[in-house]
């Protein structure tokens, strides 16, 4: 089949029956079209041709993808999965842990007021002193 000279594209050809193949480069077509070149108007075949090719390379090594694990193609085709995944989960145990201490800082720093407030019977729950104390030590 003949390439597309404007943007080095060369058209698939598809088996029979495989309608996915198809629907996934329309998809990339509208995707490539609504972000990339309609959004301003290209004044030249120069213009369209760096636009295709940023594109390109957004869409190849930066633009996470949902249906490989939200992981750039480029990264997937190298082999990279793993290392990106394990990464990943040190970041989220990372900003969890931090969550856990300032959440705890927190309650901690509200220890003296709330423990001020007095039982039923009319006696302190328990000192500020101890509350800080047990803060402290989480």
């Amino acid at each position: 089949m003949a390439g597309c000279p404007a943007i080095a594209a060369d058209a698939l050809a598809r088996a029979p029956r495989q309608g996915q193949r198809a629907q996934r480069v329309e998809r990339w077509h509208k995707t490539f079209k609504s972000t990339a070149l309609r959004p301003a108007a290209r004044t030249s075949i120069d213009d369209a041709r760096r636009v295709t090719a940023d594109f390109v390379e957004h869409y190849n090594a930066r633009r996470l993808h949902s249906a490989i694990g939200y992981i750039a193609p480029n990264d997937n085709f190298a082999g990279r999965e793993a290392e990106i995944v394990t990464e990943r989960d040190r970041k989220l145990e990372a900003a969890s842990d931090l969550r856990r201490r300032l959440a705890r800082q927190h309650l901690c720093s509200l220890a003296p007021r709330l423990t001020a407030r007095r039982s039923p019977s009319g006696a302190s729950m328990s000192s500020p002193a101890s509350t800080a104390g047990q803060c402290m030590r989480q």
